[in-house]
């Protein structure tokens, strides 16, 4: 759905008055819940893109029509949000199907041998190693690990946010790399994006980040989002940041 701009700043606002209380929380939120968003999605950020070495974007959480919403906020060159008539929201969803996860790893073989001068095998050494220079930060066990994590223990985070920080450091909006939805490679357009727990190193604490998972229309299989780099062969994973804690994109 689309709102406008007036309707998101409710909802928004919403949000904000919701953060305290345990109890409307509970109430909208399932922990096996998750955002779908469609190939029409997708292509709508793509259109509303400013190439630009940033190329990220803002997800505000929100409440409307009694339900839990991320909006969609893309980013101009600077950095700042656009001004648009209305924003591509989307209410959480239970899963409609399992979801196969599918990780592909390519291996070099190479074996050393040394022959000696006098035509005899010294050594035969065997090594394995990856062709992609930087492994994976986020592979996808780890990051199933964190979906879990959050299905298990998001209730008890947010009673324990409510009752000894009053809501104050519960999540108003995440930070997004913008591949997390535009997806380049062949047959990935749907997206589905799950809550989850990373531990921060800066913090010491468990903080709730967006972790998307792309579906294949024709196998149905899906596989983590990376944050891939064609130049460097890299598949790091570059994890949404939420904020509150991490909030200085929108100093």
């Amino acid at each position: 759905m689309y709102l406008s701009k007036e309707k998101c700043s409710i909802a928004i606002e919403q949000w904000n008055q919701t953060r305290p209380n345990y109890s409307k929380i509970k109430d909208l939120i399932s922990p096996t819940d998750a955002f779908h968003f469609t190939k029409e999605d997708c292509k709508w950020l793509n259109t509303h893109e400013d190439k630009s070495s940033n190329r990220k974007f803002r997800m505000y959480t929100g409440v409307y029509n009694s339900e839990l919403i991320l909006i969609v906020y893309p980013l101009d060159l600077h950095g700042k949000q656009k001004i648009l008539d209305s924003y591509l929201a989307k209410a959480v969803a239970p899963l409609e199907n399992d979801i196969s996860l599918v990780e592909t790893q390519t291996i070099v073989i190479t074996e050393k041998t040394i022959l000696s001068k006098n035509l005899e095998v010294l050594n035969l050494n065997t090594c394995n190693q990856s062709t992609t220079l930087n492994e994976p930060k986020m592979p996808e066990k780890l990051s199933v690990v964190d979906i879990e994590r959050w299905k298990n223990s998001c209730l008890d985070w947010f009673y324990h946010e409510c009752t000894d920080y009053k809501g104050e450091r519960i999540f108003k909006s995440f930070i997004v790399p913008f591949s997390d939805l535009v997806r380049t490679d062949e047959g990935y357009h749907s997206v589905i994006c799950f809550f989850a727990f990373k531990m921060s190193e800066i913090y010491q604490r468990l903080v709730p980040v967006l972790i998307f998972v792309s579906i294949n229309e024709d196998t149905q299989e899906a596989k983590i989002v990376t944050n891939e780099d064609p130049d460097t062969k890299s598949n790091v994973y570059d994890w949404s940041q939420p904020c509150p804690p991490f909030c200085k994109d929108f100093i």
